[in-house]
């Protein structure tokens, strides 16, 4: 039987627990753009248009509070303590925002 790769809810993506042994506590910022590019593939969306989704100001950046709301949203049991980490590693020209293109370059790693 295959696993789930989550699913839409309103506007924010729902995945599933992980497997037993790996709770998303344990998962880096890497297994977490790794989880959330299957994702964004499975249901055939392209970066920008997921981006879209999360940037809840449209203002073309994601800040800690939308990162925050739709991670937590997503993953189930996502600390804050990974969500700062998130956007720390992600955060290529230090703004403590991240755009779409800071996105798009993680999950591409």
């Amino acid at each position: 039987m295959g696993r789930s790769l989550g699913i839409i809810r309103g506007n924010y993506f729902v995945m599933p627990r992980q497997p037993t042994g790996m709770s998303t506590e344990d998962m880096s910022t890497r297994e977490i753009m790794a989880e959330l590019k299957k994702i964004i593939d499975a249901k055939g969306m392209s970066v920008e248009e997921f981006f879209g989704k999360i940037d809840a100001d449209g203002d073309g950046k994601v800040d800690g509070p939308e990162l925050s709301k739709a991670m937590r949203e997503a993953m189930e049991g996502l600390t804050f303590i990974q969500v700062s980490n998130i956007i720390k590693d992600l955060d290529s020209n230090q703004d403590y925002r991240i755009d779409v293109q800071e996105l798009k370059d993680a999950l591409e790693e």
